[in-house]
């Protein structure tokens, strides 16, 4: 399918049940506008989100998940003035959530009560119907994990204990088991030709911060996988078989998905033809979605 506007990368793409959930520009009278936009692959189509209720000049962060017990697919936007520091203070900064599949959809304000600014990286992942996204706390200063109910629609907090990871990157989110988890090498997202293991940390009980920590130590020939100049892979997250998922952290040629398979120590690489000269995401899980009918039949 082709995407309506010229996709840009200030938002990362977002897989959820079928949907595929994107930040996009379009030009209007001359003048470049941030949108957002879902995509369903299955059916060819997309929507547009409506505009936010927001002042001319401002930062956007908008994250897509899905509620299981009432079945709704929400997005949760927030703004800041875009001057300055993003100080959640600030008179422009804002929490907005749509809920799709309404007659008249349209962004509700909600209300935050620990001021925090979004994470420079986009790295998120929902979990039976709650959303988690790095952030910094404005008051303290310290990096937390910020969990939002859709359902509920509020905002909760969780201290990552872990002092090793660096101050400037954090690894990569992901669902493990159901559970909240983070992925990576040396406190680093992309893992490289000189990575010698690969750090699982999973949050075991949210109210104690409580950790579990595994650590994977790669094979020797590990090295060995990468070529044509392309020294990173990119974490896609865990499969339900427990098996991490890998992919080429930039273009290449060809395109290549990697399963490591913890127990057995063993990769096994698949190639995906067709992709050559285009930027790549690789998502989990991802499934068609031909009955839900969201808006304007997407």
């Amino acid at each position: 399918m082709k995407i309506p506007y010229y996709a840009s990368s200030f938002e990362r793409c977002r897989s959820v049940r079928g949907l595929v959930f994107l930040g996009d520009e379009r030009s209007l009278n001359g003048v470049e506008h941030k949108v957002s936009v879902i995509c369903n692959p299955s059916t060819g189509k997309s929507l547009t989100l409506p505009k936010l209720k927001t002042r001319k000049r401002i930062g956007v962060r908008s994250y897509f998940g899905y509620e299981p017990i009432e079945k709704q697919y929400k997005v949760l936007s927030m703004t800041w003035g875009i001057y300055g520091t993003r100080d959640m203070d600030s008179e422009e900064h804002q929490h907005q959530v749509l809920t799709l599949g309404t007659r008249q959809p349209s962004w509700r304000m909600i209300e935050c009560w620990i001021p925090h600014s979004v994470y420079y990286t986009y790295n998120n992942v929902c979990i039976n119907g709650v959303l988690y996204y790095p952030a910094v706390n404005t008051s303290s200063k310290g990096f937390i994990i910020v969990s939002f109910d859709f359902r509920s629609e509020t905002f909760r907090f969780v201290e990552d204990t872990d002092t090793s990871i660096s101050s400037c990157y954090r690894p990569p989110l992901i669902n493990y088991n159901g559970k909240l988890g983070s992925l990576g090498s040396a406190g680093f997202g992309d893992i490289g030709a000189s990575c010698t293991s690969i750090t699982l940390r999973v949050l075991e009980d949210a109210e104690k911060l409580e950790w579990s920590e595994h650590i994977y130590v790669l094979p020797a020939w590990w090295k060995n996988i990468f070529g044509g100049g392309y020294t990173y892979l990119r974490v896609v997250g865990v499969t339900r078989t427990n098996e991490i998922v890998l992919s080429f952290a930039f273009p290449s040629t060809p395109f290549y998905v990697f399963y490591y398979n913890t127990e057995r120590n063993a990769i096994r690489r698949v190639e995906i033809q067709g992709l050559e000269g285009h930027s790549v995401y690789t998502f989990l899980d991802h499934v068609e979605n031909v009955n839900m009918k969201l808006m304007d039949g997407l």
